[in-house]
């Protein structure tokens, strides 16, 4: 379930101690925290150079292995594509990661990506007695034990739930209004329910799937002021030990705001109404049949195949890095632009930009200019004594740098831009108005991962009459698996601790089989520890690993473990197998005197932590399905060869003992026939292969009155 964050953190970083240490994650989201975005693209500039990702079904981008101290700023499109959408600068702290939840459209009530006033833009202090605004809270399911098991409580309001006798009541609630409770079942099955808005403000959902297998997604219609606002929920999974609660909410009846729209996917133009427009988003490979399904009938409303559309050149995603050059006379600015469509590199002419002066409040106090054929243009006689940025307009999108002075030298600006080279494929189906139609899309395709036939689907969304609806289809790797480890030499135990991901690209839960998901650990370990909190969730298989206990929801699910490796001769050979793959990856070991570490040829960086600890790090480890992890680690502790085999030797002199005292009871008695040779042959096969493999004791005193009893 993705994370409720109010609007006053957009754009602002949150320090967040369960990430892996340098890691940022980016939620994006369009107008309310249940708005996520779906495979768009995020820029995370780390000094000044651009990093690139793509949001995940909860509107996430990940962006692990960030140096800590790094200067970072993430940035998105807008919701038309037009400008940049950019985070407060800050930096990355030394140990965990940071979280940033960015907007393409403003939130109800406020303006640009800041957020809206309390209570929907009319000033105020927020909720009652500081309780959130109910529109802030909307969409975001939370369990509650006041809640029985199996029973899902969505509360609808006007933004308008007040406190009277220490409990949010709401003076006019929309009594009679519907809720609709869609299911999405693993086996890709699909189930509906309606209930009315009691008099209180409540529907009420019970005998609900617990065991994980389904996620919820509860949707409403609510009018105001001559429109519709369409409000829905991020899915929920219901606890065994608890219900949950959820709160729809429009503006307030009298609110001035536009229509809420809370259908989840890129936030473009809808279409006109009657008109239902699917989009494939991610990475399709093939121009796959979409069907639109009615979840209350089953009915399939319409189909058809997805044409490519043409290019839009305003989708430009960016880039610019500033160099400080010793040879060049301060305040001189060598400016370089340069990209086209697709991964095409050319100069860029005539391209408009202005330096303008940090915290001016005018663009026209800066230095228009623009680039010439080459795409280059110098300028000269810029203000020593302040800090600036470069303004660019490519295609009539606005890009901007990072700040730069010049100072003590004069400096070069590289600025790189890309757009489409070719159109997102669509198709859009003409669905005359039913307010009885709860839709969701779907497709499938052979997934270039997994290599199976997966199928992607939308979440569901209702229609609306006066417009239309926009819904993507994610066609994403649908299961990822990531590990973020570090590992400590304690004497011949390489012990490993760190987080498991795993991210489910879909709307629909994933389960791996009956028993759950297993996380295989490396061959040879010895024991596994979950740590409490994720106890509920994962367990250990012993001799085999981590074993997620139920369905996976849409989204991440991520949990803290930890397994030990014992070394043979000062050696720990690291064989994990990987059939889920592994996607960006880390592991780092503590750096001990004389460890040396082979992965294969893969390099490994030395890396110093905040304590001045020295890691010995493999980062952004990528590899694909059905393969393995392999390396060598050699340097460990050993104990002299001795302390080894006196042991042994001890064990084998024991078995000698024994037998020499069978051979000697043979010797005494002739054989009684063949009746009972071959049991005695066995067991003795059998008391070897115990004393070899130190076997329970329990069962060789059981052998050896076996055979006493045979020879008398």
């Amino acid at each position: 379930m993705a994370d409720a964050q109010p609007a006053s953190a957009v754009g602002k970083p949150l320090p967040d101690g369960d990430l892996p240490t340098g890691t940022v994650s980016v939620k994006v989201v369009a107008g309310g925290a249940a708005n996520v975005v779906v495979g768009t693209d995020v820029t995370l500039l780390v000094n000044g150079q651009p990093r690139a990702a793509r949001t995940n079904s909860d509107g996430r981008a990940m962006f692990p292995g960030v140096p800590a101290g790094a200067k970072v700023q993430a940035k998105i499109a807008d919701g038309e594509g037009k400008n940049e959408i950019m985070s407060e600068p800050f930096a990355v702290p030394a140990s965990g990661g940071v979280r940033v939840m960015l907007t393409t459209k403003p939130f109800p009530g406020g303006g640009g990506a800041a957020a809206p006033a309390p209570g929907g833009g009319h000033g105020g202090a927020g909720g009652p007695q500081g309780m959130p605004e109910a529109r802030q809270m909307s969409g975001q399911p939370r369990a509650d034990r006041e809640v029985l098991p199996g029973s899902y409580q969505v509360r609808v309001t006007y933004n308008s739930l007040q406190i009277k006798d220490g409990q949010a009541k709401d003076p006019e609630p929309p009594v009679g209004e519907s809720v609709v409770l869609v299911g999405y079942k693993h086996d890709e099955s699909v189930s509906s329910q309606t209930v009315k808005v009691d008099k209180d403000g409540y529907a009420q959902f019970d005998g609900l799937d617990v065991s994980g297998n389904y996620v919820y997604f509860a949707l409403t219609r609510l009018p105001r002021n001559g429109n519709v606002d369409r409000l829905a929920s991020v899915p929920v999974q219901l606890q065994t030990q608890a219900g949950s609660k959820l709160i729809l909410s429009s503006e307030k009846r009298t609110a001035t705001v536009p229509p809420i729209d809370d259908l989840a996917g890129p936030q473009t133009a809808m279409p006109p109404a009657g008109k239902v427009k699917v989009t494939l988003e991610g990475y399709p490979n093939e121009l796959s049949q979409i069907l639109l399904v009615d979840a209350v009938t089953k009915q399939v409303v319409a189909k058809g195949k997805p044409e490519v559309a043409p290019a839009d050149p305003s989708k430009v995603d960016g880039g610019a890095q500033f160099d400080a050059d010793a040879s060049m006379a301060p305040g001189t600015l060598a400016v370089r632009v340069h990209g086209g469509p697709g991964t095409q590199d050319s100069p860029l002419p005539n391209v408009s930009l202005t330096i303008v002066p940090v915290g001016a409040t005018n663009v026209s106090e800066g230095i228009a200019s623009k680039t010439g054929p080459d795409g280059t243009v110098q300028i000269a006689n810029i203000a020593k004594d302040k800090k600036h940025r470069v303004l660019l307009n490519v295609n009539g999108k606005e890009l901007g740098s990072t700040e730069f002075e010049l100072a003590t030298s004069g400096g070069k600006l590289d600025v790189i831009a890309h757009w489409e080279a070719e159109g997102t494929p669509q198709i859009v189906f003409d669905v005359p108005y039913n307010p009885a139609h709860v839709l969701y899309a779907e497709t499938r395709q052979v997934s270039a991962l997994s290599k199976k036939l997966e199928l992607y689907r939308t979440m569901p969304f209702q229609p609306l009459e006066g417009t239309g609806a926009h819904a993507a289809i994610s066609v994403l790797p649908r299961i990822l698996f990531s590990f973020q480890l570090q590992a400590f030499v304690e004497d011949e135990i390489l012990g490993v601790r760190g987080l498991w991901r795993v991210s489910n690209n879909s709307w629909v839960p994933y389960l791996d089989n009956a028993d759950g998901m297993l996380i295989k650990l490396p061959k040879g370990h010895v024991g596994g520890v979950v740590s409490d909190e994720f106890q509920s969730a994962v367990s250990v298989a012993q001799g085999e690993g981590f074993r997620i206990l139920r369905a996976l929801p849409p989204g991440s699910m991520q949990f803290e473990a930890g397994f030990s490796m014992k070394a043979d001769e000062g050696q720990v050979d690291w064989h994990l197998d990987l059939p889920l793959g592994a996607f960006q990856s880390m592991i780092q070991i503590r750096d001990f005197p004389g460890l040396e570490v082979n992965a294969a040829g893969k390099p490994v960086e030395m890396q110093t932590g905040r304590s001045g600890t020295q890691w010995l790090t493999f980062d952004n480890i990528m590899i694909p399905t059905n393969q393995s992890m392999v390396m060598t680690i050699r340097g460990m502790p050993a104990h002299p060869a001795w302390k080894k085999w006196v042991p042994r030797l001890v064990g084998l002199l024991v078995v000698g003992i024994m037998l020499a005292g069978v051979i000697y009871a043979l010797a005494r008695k002739k054989s009684e026939g063949g009746d009972d040779g071959k049991r005695k042959a066995d067991l003795m096969n059998e008391l070897v292969e115990l004393e070899k493999k130190g076997g329970d004791s329990k069962r060789r005193d059981q052998v050896l009155a076996e055979l006493e009893r045979l020879w008398e």
